[in-house]
């Protein structure tokens, strides 16, 4: 009998590790984000872990347990990976996990909406299995939006608004404007005024008198220093942009040879990252060298007029001087 009941108890135990053991293992990465939209995602995250735990659907797995093993911080690791489904299976490895949840979240171009994207990685496949889009406007409860995606990615129920709440409110009739009876005005009698009906006699305006004075002498387009200046300038910028981008090519092919190490790797990512700064930055200063010199150039051949020109207006008293101008 005591046999039989060490047994039972020994099998009830089991039962629930077995069962635990039957779930996959999903290690979830923080949402990346830029500095605009920090706050918000710790509030994301933080309910993403709540709908995980409440939905006992995994094992998880936070991305700081995997710090012991990495020689870079998670973020950076999985930032490294460049979206590439190899490398950042790679990073599952050591927990035996089958799934991998990441995702990022930025503003719009024009920063009226919040960009939302979450993926779901096989591990043991090395490619993604699903990954959804959001876009969320600044006024609409970006945090649920979010969950709801988040739970559409892991076929996870959706709870529905209970009636009364949420959307269903409807707004409140705004009060009409309460408009006060305009006070009555009693017309003024009219008087005939004799000095008034009387015509004024008012003195012919005069035409100003225009003075031509002669177009100023101009440099030869050709030979401007300005223009050649500013050219020189340009192709000087454009030229080392285009050498800067090269380096920044090449420390980017060497970060990805086979066998190299990961913080080797890593440094030549940030070289090459330096490098296409400068490459921009050249570009950007030549570019307006050479606009600037198009525009030189161009004054000079058309020779337009002066931007200003003086007139004088006389009559029997007195004389004005007046300048006139052109943009």
């Amino acid at each position: 009998m005591k046999r039989i009941i060490a047994i039972c108890l020994a099998w009830l135990l089991q039962a629930p590790f077995s069962q635990a053991q039957e779930k996959d293992v999903l290690i979830v990465f923080k949402l990346a984000c830029d500095e605009s939209t920090v706050e918000l995602a710790e509030s994301i995250n933080t309910e993403i872990n709540t709908i995980l735990n409440e939905s006992a659907k995994y094992l998880l797995v936070r991305d700081s347990e995997l710090a012991e093993n990495m020689l870079m911080p998670p973020a950076e690791s999985l930032a490294f990976c460049n979206d590439e489904p190899d490398c950042i299976a790679d990073l599952g490895r050591s927990q035996k996990a089958r799934w991998i949840l990441y995702g990022d979240m930025k503003k719009s171009f024009d920063g009226k909406k919040i960009l939302v994207h979450l993926v779901i990685l096989d591990v043991s496949k090395k490619k993604v299995d699903q990954e959804k889009y959001g876009q969320f406007a600044n006024k609409s409860n970006i945090v649920i939006d979010t969950t709801n995606l988040l739970r559409e990615l892991l076929g996870l129920e959706i709870p529905k608004l209970e009636p009364g709440l949420g959307m269903d409110l409807a707004p409140e009739p705004k009060p009409e404007p309460q408009t006060l009876p305009k006070p009555i005005v009693k017309p003024k009698p009219i008087v005939a005024d004799k000095l008034k009906l009387q015509t004024e006699v008012k003195p012919k305006p005069q035409k100003p008198i225009e003075v031509k004075t002669p177009k100023p002498k101009t440099l030869s387009p050709w030979t401007n220093p300005w223009t050649l200046t500013t050219a020189s300038v340009g192709v000087a910028g454009l030229t080392i942009g285009a050498i800067l981008g090269v380096l920044s090519k090449n420390k980017l092919s060497d970060a990805k040879t086979p066998g190299l190490s990961q913080p080797a790797a890593y440094d030549l990512v940030r070289q090459a990252e330096d490098f296409a700064l400068g490459a921009n930055i050249a570009y950007g200063v030549g570019g307006a060298a050479l606009t600037a010199a198009v525009i030189i150039f161009i004054v000079d051949i058309t020779d337009d007029e002066p931007v200003a020109v003086p007139s004088v207006a006389c009559n029997d008293s007195s004389c004005i001087f007046g300048l006139s101008a052109r943009f």
